[in-house]
């Protein structure tokens, strides 16, 4: 299995290439992601996998559509960002972006908003989680982000802040 680390900094995924934009041990490519296209072959990775990079890049579509175009025909992306009811997100001033448990929508097939396609490429969801700090509310929480994202999000989600969001899809070529 061929996988990337994108933005992997000195925590790279063990077996993965690694890319970011400057040179730290585990970095195999030194490459400023906000510069397209990236130096990588079409269709050449299984997984991508984006730890805390994705909210650091400044055009989002952009950085799916190369991923899109770096993943083999249903080849996994792995997306960890902060959730936007989680203070981190705004105290980090080299953070661009605060994401919902919808931000990757745009990108489901499915689940794509049809009068506002913003790309032309394909995602199916695998996964789409949040996890929370606090493990005594965590069960709560969880099963509240089950019933209802919007809700949740709209209701609750600054009195029971989530940590991160994990989205998991699938490239449809």
């Amino acid at each position: 299995m061929k996988i990337l680390d994108l933005g992997c900094g000195n925590v790279k995924e063990e077996g993965a290439l690694g890319i970011d934009y400057r040179f730290r041990p585990g970095v195999d490519i030194v490459h400023d992601l906000d510069l397209y296209p990236w130096p990588l072959e079409n269709d050449s990775f299984d997984l991508v996998i984006c730890k805390h990079i994705i909210e650091h890049l400044s055009d989002v579509i952009k950085a799916m559509e190369e991923i899109h175009r770096i993943l083999k025909k249903g080849g996994a992306v792995k997306i960890y960002t902060p959730h936007f009811s989680n203070a981190i997100s705004f105290k980090d001033p080299t953070h661009k972006w605060h994401f919902t448990s919808g931000s990757f929508d745009y990108f489901i097939e499915g689940l794509k908003e049809e009068e506002v396609p913003y790309t032309e490429v394909s995602f199916e969801l695998v996964k789409k989680q949040l996890t929370f700090t606090n493990n005594l509310i965590s069960p709560l929480a969880r099963f509240l982000f089950k019933q209802c994202a919007k809700n949740y999000e709209k209701h609750l989600c600054h009195i029971l802040p989530a940590k991160e969001l994990y989205v998991e899809m699938k490239a449809i070529k």
